[in-house]
């Protein structure tokens, strides 16, 4: 008998053991690869998680700053506000008295004209 005559039942035997080998192979291969997602899945949920509260950590502080300077924008404008109303109360209180000024020149000056008219 030849030595590379091989029969069919051992042909499909060996066919059938390399099969089974390398199905083997790939259900080890699936087995790691599915780990390694499942890993990375992890990985990356629990980073994203802390970015998260890194996020809500950043917000939060940037929403106590925004409340602090409104209040000082809002405590500043209630100073302007004061000082713009001082500052119209003497505005008022100036024309007051450049009417008053004005009114006491007009008779004095009416008075003087009257004199002098009365003198001729």
């Amino acid at each position: 008998m030849n030595e590379d005559f091989v029969t069919k039942g051992v042909f499909n035997s060996d066919v059938r053991r390399i099969e089974d080998k390398m199905d083997a192979t790939v259900a080890r291969i699936e087995l790691k690869t599915d780990a390694a997602v499942a890993r990375m899945e992890a990985k990356t949920d629990a980073y994203m998680e802390k970015m998260e509260m890194k996020l809500e950590a950043a917000m939060s502080e940037m929403k106590a700053q925004n409340a602090s300077f409104r209040e000082y924008v809002s405590n500043e404008l209630s100073d302007m506000n004061v000082k713009i109303s001082t500052v119209e109360a003497k505005v008022d209180n100036i024309s007051c008295n450049v009417a008053l000024i004005m009114t006491v020149f007009g008779l004095a000056f009416s008075a003087a004209a009257i004199l002098i008219q009365y003198l001729r």
